[in-house]
């Protein structure tokens, strides 16, 4: 049964679900971790997390159920994110100036394998 109060649930849940994705695409566009707090991340999945399960044991299952999970969903991105942009960022060297990527191994003289590489600076 739809009430008055699952649908501002809802509401509440479309209008706070509009930032993950373009915290998702600030994070491709970006491509660094920095400023962005894991621990944020964590307790919203968690606060998701509980807000699925208390849908789910409610003594009926409201529609509301499906936005939970799509902000759930969406906040496992960002934190999948996270975790890339993290590790690109810690390919940085020490003064955050160069970072190097493996782009193929190519045959170097003398027989040795080699592999030829990216090097940019700044991100």
């Amino acid at each position: 049964m739809i009430t008055i109060s699952s649908i501002f649930e809802m509401l509440f849940l479309i209008g706070f679900g509009l930032s993950w994705p373009m915290n998702i695409v600030k994070d491709i566009r970006g491509k660094t971790s920095k400023g962005k707090s894991l621990m944020f991340l964590v307790f919203a999945l968690f606060a998701y997390a509980c807000g699925i399960l208390s849908k789910l044991t409610a003594e009926t299952i409201s529609f509301v159920l499906i936005f939970y999970i799509i902000n759930a969903v969406m906040v496992v991105i960002d934190t999948v994110f996270w975790f890339v942009n993290h590790k690109r960022d810690l390919m940085y060297d020490a003064e955050g100036q160069v970072c190097i990527e493996v782009v193929e191994e190519i045959t170097c003289p003398y027989g040795y394998e080699c592999e030829r590489l990216i090097v940019a600076s700044g991100k």
